[in-house]
């Protein structure tokens, strides 16, 4: 697939072809059998010479008629008005087979193979490809593909691997002509030049091994060198499943390749592109457009003299030179006369590193745990858990920083947004207030009713060091559950003068990630308190001064009071509120009520879980902070009619989702009533629920987006956000919001 590492020359394997004899004494060519697989050789050739040490065998493509029979020595073949002509013998064929009856190694212009060949004349020049079994293919692949001296479980590893991505072309059309390459566009094969026992045992180890996805191998693909990310196949391969997946790769930081620059002159890039077909002018300059979530560039633009040429970023470098620009991960800048490329990695990024994998076995990993890391959804031919691992990276993309909303609209409902579709994936490009174009009479559209609290305070340790407090949820009598920072000084007894000296708080239990419980004063109005002195806990991305005891703030809180919070917030006890309902409007509440949209409210206290990282890779590691939830009678009660009658249930946001998938899990039918909601919602999950939902954009690595990526799709998900980047809609919090139905 790379052809990155090529060993020298080594003596060839011992493996023969056995085949049974014809009555006539000739023995039969090699049939296609389940694990043969077609090798394109050449095309296009003028002429081309078949030999073979042993006896070689020329019959017709049905194998019933013999054109040649020799012992030793070869036939020379060319094109003849659309036949393949034998010049020794002058016999002419639409096509033919060469094959050794002994089972000896067969040549092409000097070149060893194994199985057959088999020759074509199409468009008036020779098409050669190589039928061989599939193992015997493998042992020509691992010996271009990787140095024979690497360790022999990176050596298996590539071996599982290269079987796949074998398998999986020959399964896409079984009759084709040719299912591979003998390149780097399929996996580099040289045939039996050079075959090292080395190699060839990993190929035998591994024998019949190969990864799986829902029971189907899928194209494990693989590369030279990640430069410390791998890349989702969908993204540069525009491939239509979820199963080859990008992750941090930190073991290929010691790749040689992992660091690259090279200049080009103006001509040189000119040149390239007009090769492949690019009719450009003068390069003046490049520019990325989109860059994926690892920072490969997926689409940039060149500008010139005639115009400018948008393209994909694997393109250009095809145009290039994929040995020149090694990689779609640089950056390029203008040099006087030339363009200077300072890139990571080698290859396209996708699966497998190979130099990733030496490291790994070189530190003692396993091929199935080489495997595992790269390709972490597979599972091997024996369907062994490779891993059904879910990892935190496949949720990772780059948000230009500008992108990230710091104050809302000046109106709630002049938000855009964008609509998904999920069964077309079509994509819509709206404002908010258009919304009740896509809502149906008797849909119920659920909202989370939780008001914020000011309950962020700020005030002083009593040896006068700088404090900030935000309380959480009550923890007994008097008692409050707070996260406190700095946390380092909040020792047990410690006391905290907060809201101007009008609250004292005494730490009584220490927790982690900065959660204490604080004691407060058994006469305190805590409620006149915070009214008072408390602020909105805004999220940490929402980059203003803080507000401060002097009443310092970039930002007047009091508009922070009212806009993030929703029209119909009502019940106190959030930390954060339920972002996706902040675009509506009484106004547009009215409208959606006035189509026979039923609104019905439930309520979940959104915690400060979803400030906090996520702080595991493998998500099935990940557990949710529970947040308190309540489901009113009749809210269950609508639901319930609406799954009944086949109508919609339409979620604004991510908190009423897992109110309601959280209540019904193992039950019949939507109870109301109160609980604790700790339901991690991940690709996979089915919903029984909720037909269709609104939500804002959301943090990469975090669980509101693995959620919306478990309702919509993988796939849709990136292209979508994708989407909403490259066209500037503003993110998170008081960003815009999209709709997925």
């Amino acid at each position: 697939m790379t052809g990155a590492h090529r060993p020298p020359a080594r003596g060839r394997g011992p493996i023969a072809l056995l085949v049974g004899l014809l009555a006539l004494g000739v023995a039969a060519p090699v049939a296609l059998a389940a694990d043969t697989v077609r090798v394109l050789l050449a095309e296009g050739r003028p002429a081309a010479t078949v030999a073979s040490a042993g006896r070689l065998t020329l019959t017709d493509v049905t194998g019933r008629q013999v054109l040649a029979n020799r012992v030793g020595g070869g036939y020379r073949l060319a094109p003849n008005r659309g036949r393949v002509a034998v010049r020794e013998t002058g016999a002419l064929a639409p096509g033919l087979i060469a094959w050794s009856a002994d089972g000896a190694l067969l040549t092409l212009d000097g070149q060893p193979f194994r199985g057959r060949l088999d020759v074509q004349v199409v468009n008036g020049g020779l098409t050669i490809v190589n039928v061989v079994d599939l193992e015997e293919y493998l042992l020509g692949v691992l010996k271009d593909e990787i140095p024979a001296g690497w360790p022999a479980e990176a050596t298996k590893a590539m071996a599982i691997a290269a079987r796949t991505y074998a398998v999986y072309q020959r399964l896409q059309n079984p009759a084709a002509q040719f299912h591979l390459r003998a390149t780097t566009a399929s996996q580099v094969y040289g045939g039996a030049r050079g075959e090292d026992p080395r190699t060839n045992w990993a190929v035998q180890e591994t024998r019949g091994q190969v990864l799986t996805f829902g029971g189907q191998p899928f194209p494990a693909f693989y590369h030279s060198c990640s430069g410390g990310a791998t890349e989702d196949a969908m993204d540069v391969f525009g491939l239509q499943y979820d199963i080859v997946l990008g992750v941090k790769d930190d073991f290929s930081l010691g790749c040689p390749y992992v660091l690259w620059v090279e200049r080009l002159t103006r001509q040189q890039i000119e040149d390239g592109l007009v090769r492949a077909g690019y009719p450009v002018g003068r390069v003046l300059a490049i520019q990325d457009l989109i860059r994926s979530r690892t920072g490969r560039i997926f689409q940039l633009e060149v500008r010139h003299s005639r115009g400018a040429l948008v393209l994909e970023g694997r393109r250009f470098r095809e145009a290039v030179g994929n040995d020149v620009i090694r990689s779609t991960d640089f950056q390029v800048r203008e040099d006087g006369g030339a363009f200077t490329f300072v890139g990571r990695g080698s290859g396209h990024g996708v699966g497998m590193s190979q130099w990733g994998a030496k490291e790994m076995a070189d530190l003692a990993y396993r091929a199935q745990e080489i495997l595992k890391f790269y390709y972490p959804l597979a599972l091997d031919a024996r369907h062994e858990a490779l891993g059904t691992v879910m990892l935190l990276t496949q949720f990772d993309y780059n948000l230009p920083p500008d992108l990230i909303a710091q104050e809302p609209v000046p109106e709630r409902d002049a938000s855009r947004l964008l609509v998904l579709d999920r069964a077309s994936g079509r994509i819509e490009h709206r404002t908010f207030g258009d919304l009740p174009e896509y809502l149906r009479p008797a849909d119920v559209l659920i909202v989370n009713d939780t008001r914020v609290v000011p309950a962020r305070l700020f005030g002083v340790y009593d040896d006068g060091k700088s404090v900030e407090v935000l309380l959480v949820q009550p923890a007994g009598e008097h008692c409050w559950e707070a996260m406190v920072k700095p946390a380092k000084f909040a020792r047990i007894g410690r006391r905290l003068l907060l809201a101007c000296g009008h609250l004292e708080a005494t730490v009584v239990t220490l927790g982690i990630h900065g959660r204490r419980v604080l004691r407060l004063p058994p006469d305190v109005n805590l409620r006149q308190v915070l009214d008072s002195y408390g602020v909105v806990p805004l999220p940490p991305y929402i980059k203003r001064r803080p507000a401060t005891e002097a009443g310092e703030s970039s930002t007047d809180p009091s508009a922070d009071r009212d806009r993030y919070q929703t029209v119909y917030a009502r019940e106190d006890g959030a930390v954060a509120a339920p972002t996706a309902g902040l675009h509506f409007t009484p106004e547009l509440l009215g409208r959606i009520g006035d189509l026979g949209v039923h609104i019905c409210p439930v309520t979940l206290h959104v915690g400060p879980g979803t400030f906090l990282p996520v702080r595991t890779e493998d998500l099935s590691e990940h557990r949710m902070e529970s947040e308190r939830y309540t489901i009113p009678e009749g809210t269950a009660d609508a639901v319930n009619r609406a799954k009944r009658d086949k109508r919609r249930v339409v979620a604004v946001g991510t908190t009423s989702v897992r109110s309601l998938e959280h209540a019904a899990q193992g039950r019949p039918a939507l109870p109301a009533g109160s609980g604790d909601a700790d339901l991690f919602i991940t690709p996979g999950f089915r919903f029984r629920m909720v037909d269709a939902f609104l939500t804002n954009f959301h943090l990469p690595r975090s669980t509101p987006l693995v959620l919306v990526a478990a309702f919509a799709g993988m796939e849709p998900t990136r292209r979508a956000y994708l989407e909403a980047i490259a066209r500037r809609y503003r993110f998170y919090s008081y960003g815009d919001a999209m709709l997925i139905r």
